[in-house]
């Protein structure tokens, strides 16, 4: 079976919208349900507890930290999930692999610790970091941003993850930092914009639309961001090679 996508080689931006325009159209079915399985739930029980918190002007109650952190909980369970399977199955995409739904949802289940682990490594270093002073916290998250996705694909424990992914960005802060940046407004905006219409009825349809919405945009936007990914490891390795190549003539 052949690549439907080659990931050997690096995109510019729009190379990269587009690439994930056509990759999610084609196997939209496995990632959106993918997405759904496992942001949805997180969707509605955000939602949900949002919807019922108690906070009010400026004042923080007991229960409202007790929601926040039931939200931090349900995103730190979501996130490796869905990086780890979105991760595989375009790695197994590229080489020309078939994925369903089930493979998908393994894979997500199966590097799910490593994931997390290098996650969670990555984001205790940058709140360190930010305690120093917020410029090198920033600095820290963007170098780190994909030590999830070194994780799941290199088969890495989560300080080879984290090592991963420092040298993937090393001389690109700008250009992650801007791309990500971008996907993370354009991500905002549409989950709001696509969930005003439903703020209004509220009851079960607001929480379904949650769920649904969210397993939208998260299945497009991780798309884009492991593109991403692999355009970063495109880029190191021609560059390592033009690099070796050079050496060899020289």
């Amino acid at each position: 079976m052949s690549a439907d996508i080659d990931l050997s080689r690096p995109r510019n931006l729009s190379e990269l919208v587009e690439a994930t325009l056509q990759l999610w159209a084609r196997h939209k079915s496995v990632l959106f349900t993918v997405a759904l399985v496992f942001a949805g739930p997180a969707a509605i029980v955000s939602q949900g507890l949002s919807r019922s918190s108690s906070q009010t002007g400026t004042d923080i109650t007991t229960a409202d930290l007790r929601t926040y952190a039931l939200i931090g909980l349900f995103t730190a369970i979501e996130v490796p999930l869905v990086t780890g399977a979105y991760a595989r199955a375009v790695e197994r995409y590229g080489a020309g692999e078939a994925v369903t739904v089930g493979i998908a949802l393994r894979d997500g289940l199966r590097w799910f610790g490593a994931v997390f682990l290098a996650l969670l490594l990555a984001g205790l270093a940058t709140l360190g970091a930010f305690c120093l002073l917020i410029l090198p916290g920033l600095w820290l998250a963007v170098r780190l941003a994909f030590v999830g996705q070194a994780a799941a694909v290199d088969r890495a424990g989560a300080t080879a993850a984290f090592r991963s992914a420092m040298a993937l960005t090393k001389g690109s802060w700008w250009r992650v930092f801007g791309i990500l940046a971008l996907i993370t407004v354009v991500e905002f905006i549409a989950v709001t914009l696509l969930s005003l219409p439903f703020a209004a009825v509220g009851g079960g349809a607001e929480l379904a639309a949650a769920a649904l919405i969210q397993a939208l945009v998260t299945s497009i936007s991780t798309v884009i961001q492991t593109l991403f990914f692999f355009d970063l490891r495109a880029r190191r390795t021609q560059a390592a090679a033009a690099a070796a190549a050079h050496d060899a003539w020289g």
